[in-house]
């Protein structure tokens, strides 16, 4: 499993540039509703799962005051980078922090955030069910989440 991690993650390397991009053209409204469906008040602590090119974390930061901090985590170091780039003239640019770890192993304390949040991240790991184990653990009681999984095209129209 570490090999499809390795693999995976390594794959955005030469085209994180403009996967980035792309996303940032095709994704926002969805950044946004997983942002208003997590219902994101403004002093919480997030955790944002497979932050990719940070579109939700950059999303959730314009939203929290000064006290809320969100932690971006991925994998590929290619797209923290991505994300530190878009995020660095966002309004609250201070209150994300990106990290490269792996989701099925969170080095976080229980009960860490008050929301974990991920759009499109779950399908890249090999064993969902561990990923969703450590969502969990690190998300306080009475924590909200929220997950963006995405689907194939409909078989017919």
């Amino acid at each position: 499993m570490a090999d499809f991690k390795t693999a995976d993650a390594a794959s955005y390397a030469s085209l994180a540039e403009a996967f980035a991009r792309f996303s940032l053209i095709t994704t926002q409204p969805l950044a946004q509703t997983v942002v208003d469906e997590a219902a994101i008040r403004p002093g919480e602590r997030v955790l944002d799962i497979g932050t990719g090119s940070g579109i939700v974390a950059i999303e959730a930061a314009k939203r929290m005051n000064a006290n809320g901090r969100i932690v971006g985590v991925d994998l590929s170091r290619q797209m923290l980078t991505q994300a530190a780039l878009h995020a660095r003239d966002t309004p609250g640019r201070d209150r994300i922090a990106l990290t490269e770890t792996d989701a099925e192993h969170l080095p976080f304390a229980n009960a860490t955030f008050d929301c974990v949040v991920s759009l499109f991240a779950l399908l890249h790991f090999p064993n969902p069910s561990q990923a969703l184990s450590e969502m969990r653990r690190v998300l306080r009681p009475n924590g909200r989440l929220v997950l963006g999984i995405g689907s194939r095209p409909p078989l017919t129209s």
